[in-house]
């Protein structure tokens, strides 16, 4: 039942954060070589300091490489709070050590977090080892997550792990910037979409 409504409360809090969140949120970059989603995965633990949810009006603990934004419109953790009545605490890693860092949480089964905030390129590992749950049932479900509505790349990204490990927050638009003259002088072609 712990499961159910953690991983009910992740989709919840990522729809909400798909409402609220913005591209350049803190001026931070989460991408990867997978396309530049972040991805929100429900752990898959029995116990931990955020068990409780909904059914106790309990807290969960989210991790996340950015702090919570000072201006209440912008706090997408504080309009979940709202919306659900159930707390969130945030627990910060800084961006350089949040891979290794969550790997390790995940790969030791440590329980202290509830939903991690995630690359896309960590999630494989993650389902690997057993340390997330997979979130298809409840989206069939789910009349807040049309799940027909994600960018082809998180759909991709599915079919590749072989179920929904996350649900996409935010998109970002790469961009290539490239000294013509320096390939022309190396009579080297362009970089293109291939």
């Amino acid at each position: 039942m712990k499961k159910l409504l953690k991983s009910i409360l992740a989709a919840a809090l990522c729809a909400a954060m798909l409402v609220s969140a913005t591209a350049c949120d803190s001026g931070t970059s989460a991408s990867s070589a997978a396309g530049g989603e972040s991805q929100a995965a429900s752990a898959a633990d029995d116990g931990g300091e955020g068990d409780g949810g909904a059914a106790s009006g309990g807290k969960i603990v989210i991790s996340s490489w950015n702090a919570r934004n000072s201006d209440p419109e912008l706090d997408q953790f504080a309009q979940c709070q709202e919306a659900t009545g159930i707390e969130i605490e945030v627990n910060v890693i800084p961006e350089s050590d949040y891979s290794s860092k969550l790997n390790q949480m995940i790969a030791t089964k440590d329980n202290s977090v509830d939903v991690y905030v995630v690359w896309e390129n960590d999630l494989g590992n993650f389902a690997n080892v057993g340390g997330i749950d997979k979130l298809d049932d409840y989206l069939a479900g789910s009349d807040m997550v049309d799940t027909s509505d994600l960018v082809p790349a998180a759909t991709a990204l599915a079919e590749g792990l072989g179920g929904t490990y996350g649900l996409p927050w935010s998109i970002s638009c790469e961009i290539l910037y490239f000294n013509k003259d320096m390939f022309d002088a190396a009579s080297i072609d362009y970089p293109t979409n291939d």
